[in-house]
């Protein structure tokens, strides 16, 4: 008998298996929509061939093949094995489908709406993502699962006409608020949608967490700064201040009673800002890091438009991607002697083969050396002084205990600027002193002439 039983259990188990395995491959199409049978009573959208601008998804569906119906429960993809854009403008998944696989509207980039009926649970990573004239989103108080994307790992990615992430007030796992994405609790801002409109955002106060990449692609470029309150403790899971990465806003400014993070002139640092973690991506000019750094983190210049920056001698650690993608930076000045050690792909697409690095005296062959200084296309050293060695004959520049010393500008109209052009000293009539100055790169006018030093 036992013998019997356990063959009946082996065939048993080798019917089952032969069956899922067969009606995982059983697709059908019927109006140009094709299914895959996912089990003896249900199945799962895998492509759309319509060519409406409109389509909805029913709730069920018959094979006409064999006569069986079935209920159309997940939603695989919109357009597997099509590679041409497609035309929909909207979609409308019954109340049946209770989850939406990954990349499953991938690249619809003329889809406008979605209606995602009131049962899904799971949204897959890049489930949206490059859905480019997607304007608004809905969330079903079903949903319990938001997967990561393999773009930023952030929901939504790329789709740059989102202007609100709506959720619906019986979710028990999300929640929004003027179209903004958090968790139930309002303790995690999830994601900020990149097609928003506003003048400034103040994150709220109940906030502890902001995702990494969370404002990410944001489009309004009027955008003039994001207020972090005192109960952020995290700013981009793996990597800290990556909340903020290709951010739009001018200035990330931090509640001065924040325990973890701190802002200068609107950048964004550690508390003790010996670390830079995010300096806003749409600035332009150029920008002398404070000498607290000691460290630029990752995606700290991504993305960067300056077209200059000054790193300071206390600065020995660039991390992962700092500056990867700064394509208009022409100009780098390090001011260590030695050169900082570098994470991966530091300099990554920021074509510094065609970029001049100005370094100290006497440490260009240690530069020339290291990766990834040696890529830049010249290095430079400064004269002991502090003077880039292309200076003007006519006009030179002599050490001094904190500060410069000019001669040949005897007589003529000095002017003296910081890197990020405020004025430091100004006289109509140089007398050939001394010049107090704090440490820094700045650009001495004399005259007609006119050239860069660096204050030890």
């Amino acid at each position: 008998m036992k013998c019997n039983l356990h063959k009946f259990a082996l065939l048993l188990g080798a019917m089952l298996l032969g069956f899922h395995s067969h009606a995982a491959s059983v697709k059908f199409t019927v109006d140009s929509i094709t299914y895959a049978v996912a089990s003896n009573n249900e199945c799962d959208v895998v492509a759309i061939g319509k060519t409406a601008l409109d389509v909805v998804i029913p709730e069920t569906v018959t094979n006409g093949s064999d006569g069986n119906t079935y209920t159309v429960t997940g939603f695989k993809s919109a357009t597997s094995g099509i590679t041409e854009p497609r035309p929909w403008q909207s979609i409308k998944l019954p109340n049946t489908v209770t989850h939406v696989d990954k990349e499953a509207f991938y690249f619809c980039s003329n889809l406008e709406a979605i209606d995602l009926g009131n049962s899904v649970k799971t949204i897959g990573g890049n489930a949206f993502s490059l859905c480019v004239k997607l304007k608004k989103i809905n969330l079903p108080a079903s949903l319990e699962t938001i997967e990561k994307s393999k773009f930023d790992d952030v929901p939504f990615s790329y789709c740059l006409a989102l202007s609100e992430i709506d959720v619906d007030e019986a979710s028990k796992n999300f929640a929004s608020k003027d179209g903004v994405l958090f968790n139930k609790d309002f303790s995690t801002l999830i994601r900020f949608p990149e097609g928003k409109e506003v003048d400034a955002y103040d994150v709220p106060s109940s906030v502890k967490k902001i995702n990494g990449f969370a404002f990410t692609n944001v489009q309004d470029t009027t955008f003039s700064y994001i207020s972090i309150p005192a109960s952020v403790v995290n700013l981009g899971d793996s990597v800290d201040g990556s909340a903020f990465y290709i951010s739009p806003a001018r200035n990330i400014n931090v509640d001065p009673a924040n325990a973890a993070y701190t802002s200068i002139d609107g950048v964004l640092f550690n508390k003790d800002a010996s670390k830079i973690l995010s300096y806003p991506a749409i600035r332009t000019g150029a920008y002398e890091i404070p000498s607290s750094v000691q460290t630029l983190g990752s995606y700290s210049f991504a993305f960067s438009n300056l077209g200059e920056l000054t790193i300071p001698k206390t600065v020995n650690t660039i991390e992962t991607q700092a500056l990867i993608l700064a394509q208009k930076m022409e100009t780098v000045y390090c001011l260590n002697p030695e050169p900082p050690v570098c994470g991966k792909d530091v300099f990554a697409s920021s074509k510094v083969a065609t970029k001049t690095l100005y370094v100290p005296s006497g440490s260009k062959s240690a530069y020339a050396g290291t990766e990834p200084w040696s890529q830049f296309k010249s290095i430079e050293e400064m004269l002991p002084s502090g003077v880039s060695d292309n200076q003007l004959a006519q006009l030179a520049v002599l050490p001094t205990a904190g500060g410069l010393q000019l001669t040949g500008a005897e007589g003529l109209t000095v002017s003296v600027f910081t890197i990020d052009g405020k004025q430091a000293f100004a006289t109509a009539a140089y007398d050939g002193s001394a010049i107090s100055l704090a440490p820094g790169i700045y650009v001495v006018k004399a005259g007609k002439q006119s050239l860069k030093a660096a204050v030890k």
